[in-house]
């Protein structure tokens, strides 16, 4: 008797500590950030890498696609003519190149990671977004940027929005796009499967740039124009994808070396912000500034004349003196201390 009720009783205990941790685990999903998959790849991102290679067009080889192992630094061409937005996935790398000398011509490829099997897709497009199972997201150039998706079963292209989207970030089933339009710019979130009648608003400014996820929040630039109220302001904001919230990160200011209105690219690695911007003292250098949440202090990292198309990747900078092949002569890959991680040049 006393056997069956130590047993009851052990039953009964351990249906408590079931439900408490059943209840404990609802709690934890409801409070946690998002885990599925994260895409920040949100602009014109020339340099993407997935967990052990680098890949990116190398300007200084006129635009060639190239595959670079993030352990060893070797240098593999993988397509030989001039390419954009590479978008690697989990055995393929998707790109755009232009056959032609017309812009509408533009249209992705992929091609397996040892540069064989060639394939072509859809043309008139100017940027890879976002890349999930068969479909594709991307900008077109006419009308401009205009954001399509392609699926690549069915040959068949949808239109997502009519304004222009300059940059997007997916997390998890939330898509948030940058469009610009007449009346301003604005960050809006399309949920579910990303169709056009569940696109919000949820903050707009003059200018918003380059967003990126970490930790429960979406990092923007965002750029405040001058009214008869306030002065023109340049800073680092967050959005709270749990409840909306949006708040200053950071006002840009001359204290810290940096130039005020002359913020371009930031990334975000826990409480570390990293961007690129002209030095205060003399508009014509930039330079990479890190600043931490945590002290709330700024450090300028390092500087080069011909820090100017900059790429931030896990660990470290890619960077050019210029977005584009032809006028490209100088491009490097560097830890954020400014050592050099490979030497781009190798192969040339």
């Amino acid at each position: 008797m006393n056997t069956i009720k130590k047993n009851s009783l052990y039953l009964i205990i351990g249906m408590i500590v079931l439900v408490v941790a059943v209840g404990m685990f609802a709690i934890w999903r409801a409070v946690m950030p998002p885990q599925q998959v994260v895409n920040n790849y949100s602009t014109i991102m020339d340099v993407r890498e997935d967990k052990t290679d680098y890949y990116f067009s190398n300007l200084v080889a006129d635009g060639a696609l190239y595959r670079m192992e993030k352990r060893t630094g070797q240098l593999t061409e993988l397509f030989a003519d001039e390419v954009s937005s590479p978008y690697p996935t989990e055995d393929r790398v998707f790109f755009i190149h232009n056959p032609s000398d017309e812009l509408i011509d533009q249209t992705i490829y992929s091609i397996n990671k040892d540069g064989t099997d060639l394939k072509q897709y859809v043309n008139n497009c100017d940027r890879i977004f976002y890349i999930n199972d068969n479909l594709i997201y991307y900008a077109s150039v006419v009308p401009m940027f205009h954001l399509y998706r392609y699926n690549m079963e069915t040959d068949v292209v949808e239109e997502l929005t009519k304004g222009s989207v300059e940059y997007m970030t997916v997390v998890g089933d939330e898509m948030y796009l940058v469009t610009y339009g007449i009346s301003g710019c604005s960050l809006q979130k399309m949920t579910g499967d990303f169709s056009p009648d569940a696109l919000e608003t949820v903050h707009t400014a003059s200018a918003i740039r380059t967003p990126f996820y970490e930790n429960g929040k979406l990092y923007f630039q965002e750029y405040i124009a001058a009214t008869e109220q306030q002065t023109k302001q340049k800073k680092i904001s967050s959005y709270n994808l749990s409840n909306g919230a949006v708040e200053t990160v950071k006002v840009l200011n001359d204290v810290n070396g940096e130039k005020t209105d002359s913020l371009f690219v930031l990334s975000v690695d826990q409480n570390r912000i990293y961007y690129t911007a002209a030095l205060a003292e003399d508009d014509t250098k930039r330079a990479v500034f890190c600043f931490d949440q945590t002290t709330n202090t700024t450090q300028k990292l390092f500087s080069d004349e011909n820090l100017y198309g900059t790429w931030y990747v896990e660990g470290g900078v890619f960077y050019s003196s210029s977005f584009w092949p032809h006028l490209t002569d100088v491009m490097r890959v560097v830890d954020y201390s400014g050592k050099p991680l490979a030497d781009l040049n190798q192969n040339q």
